[in-house]
């Protein structure tokens, strides 16, 4: 899944169900820039190999057509997105030095307007080993996927001499 629909998924599941339904909300990429990011990511849950080969940077817009701006308070929109970078965007937000959302609002009538927020985004491109994939690489096949963390919650801690010391985690490990 990208930030892209995590944000929409997020700002839909915050707003009421008839202000989704009737105010044309939508949500698209735009100006898709490719970064060359190869990266070993370990292995999945199935115990096959996975690479992160670029970073997808984007511009993730949100739209609504009709706006009831006077029965709803578009602010509600903005905090909502901005809630959302806090809580849920991924490392590239930050690390990348995204620009801050821009909002083109354009009044149709005395009760709606079209509202338009564009939030700068980024989400890895991960390509997981897989023998019926479409994408050769270095000698082996892969498939798009979804990137998985492991989380290690055991392990062992050496200093400078040869005994260690157990580590182990205790309730959530994410």
């Amino acid at each position: 899944m990208t930030q892209l629909d995590e944000l929409y998924r997020f700002v839909d599941s915050n707003l009421p169900d008839r202000l989704m339904d009737t105010t044309g909300a939508d949500a698209w990429m735009d100006d898709i820039e490719l970064i060359h990011a190869a990266k070993a990511m370990g292995l999945n849950e199935q115990g096959k190999n996975q690479r992160r080969i670029q970073v997808r940077r984007y511009n993730a817009t949100l739209a609504w057509e009709r706006w009831p701006y006077r029965q709803y308070d578009p602010d509600v929109l903005f905090s909502l997105v901005d809630v959302w970078l806090i809580e849920h965007s991924n490392e590239h937000y930050n690390k990348l030095e995204l620009d801050p959302p821009a909002v083109f609002v354009q009044l149709m009538d005395d009760g709606n307007a079209i509202i338009t927020i564009t939030v700068p985004l980024a989400d890895d491109i991960v390509l997981v080993e897989d023998e019926n994939g479409v994408i050769p690489l270095q000698g082996k096949l892969y498939s798009v996927a979804p990137a998985q963390v492991s989380v290690a919650t055991r392990g062992w801690i050496y200093g400078a001499g040869q005994a260690g010391a157990p580590v182990e985690v205790e309730g959530d490990a994410s």
